[in-house]
């Protein structure tokens, strides 16, 4: 049976609405994260423990390494990170005391800027010195999972120890990542919004194929798949709603899965990429906020909006449309003009 309650997440206050447009300095960006068990054992010398996983840069450098870490039992160790390329030769490494590390939380690492090879296999390797009399480093120093939009933190025990990945990221100085024209479009007849960065789709509404669809002069820049990890997914309602279908777009792994269970709506794959915002609220220096608004059933058809703009977002509210999404109402962050 359809439904016309609100499919997406609701916004966090919108006291954190004048936080989403704070501009954070980003001279790097995100180039690889640990999102796929790949898991290696071995020892050091001294013999401890030592694990590392293999990740492909797209850039040429890295300028800095963020590792999650978990430091559980706080046994007043050290630990080595260090990168290796695809000869094991150690391009750079780092020792950091207990003392130093987050126990629960991200451990970012600036690099004197290194020089990688691009499409080529590297490892991040981790070792401690110490470790509790279990024997576990896993829960003593760093944590198992992967950097997912929405967990960083996932076992993986379908296959059991030691096929465990842990999370860590590393960023680069580079070109701006790919990006595409998001165009919107507005149907009169069922006051509904549509936006694609498709450019078979902007073609085939443009030259008519689409009856009473038209550009509402609105557009904004989004990222290529593949350049950023906010992979954008896109839902159909199908035949539920028709005539006035619908499309819906989230960047959220967590609400990408929970909407896919729902049989109104048919997911449609991933179709574009942005940035997730900074600390949920904020979008990094050089690209804008995307807001997301919902229509909340009115003309018995669910219906969203997305735009850049602050100024059409309040006309939206004021006609009874509902902000949801990330922080104070975001599907991400995208370049600016």
């Amino acid at each position: 049976m359809k439904t016309l309650t609100r499919i997406g997440l609701a916004c966090a206050s919108a006291a954190l609405l004048a936080i989403a447009t704070a501009a954070i300095p980003a001279s790097i960006g995100l180039d690889s994260s640990q999102t796929d068990v790949n898991y290696g054992f071995g020892v050091t010398t001294p013999p401890y423990p030592q694990r590392w996983q293999e990740f492909v840069p797209r850039y040429d450098n890295i300028e800095r390494l963020e590792l999650f870490i978990h430091d559980q039992h706080r046994v007043d160790s050290v630990l080595r990170i260090w990168i290796t390329d695809i000869d094991m030769k150690i391009l750079w490494s780092v020792e950091l005391a207990d003392a130093v590390l987050p126990s629960y939380g991200w451990l970012s690492v600036d690099l004197p800027r290194i020089a990688v090879r691009p499409g080529v296999p590297h490892r991040v390797n981790l070792s401690v010195d110490k470790y509790p009399n279990d024997g576990n480093i896993s829960v003593s120093v760093f944590w198992l999972g992967s950097t997912s939009p929405t967990a960083y933190f996932v076992n993986d025990t379908t296959s059991g120890w030691p096929t465990y990945s842990y999370a860590f990221r590393t960023f680069a100085a580079g070109a701006p990542p790919a990006r595409s024209r998001a165009v919107e479009y507005y149907h009169a007849a069922f006051d509904h919004y549509f936006v694609t960065a498709s450019v078979t789709e902007i073609q085939a509404i443009d030259e008519g194929v689409s009856i009473g669809w038209a550009r509402t002069g609105e557009s904004f820049w989004v990222y290529d798949l593949g350049s950023t990890d906010a992979e954008v997914c896109r839902f159909w309602s199908g035949s539920t709603f028709a005539p006035k279908s619908s499309h819906f777009y989230t960047a959220s792994e967590q609400e990408c899965a929970a909407v896919g269970t729902n049989p109104d709506w048919m997911f449609e794959g991933k179709v574009f990429a942005v940035d997730h915002p900074y600390l949920a609220v904020a979008c990094l220096d050089g690209t804008i906020p995307v807001y997301r608004l919902f229509n909340n059933g009115q003309g018995d058809a669910p219906n969203h909006r997305y735009t850049t703009s602050y100024r059409i977002r309040a006309e939206m509210i004021a006609k009874g449309w509902t902000p949801e999404g990330v922080g104070a109402g975001l599907l991400g962050c995208v370049p600016q003009e």
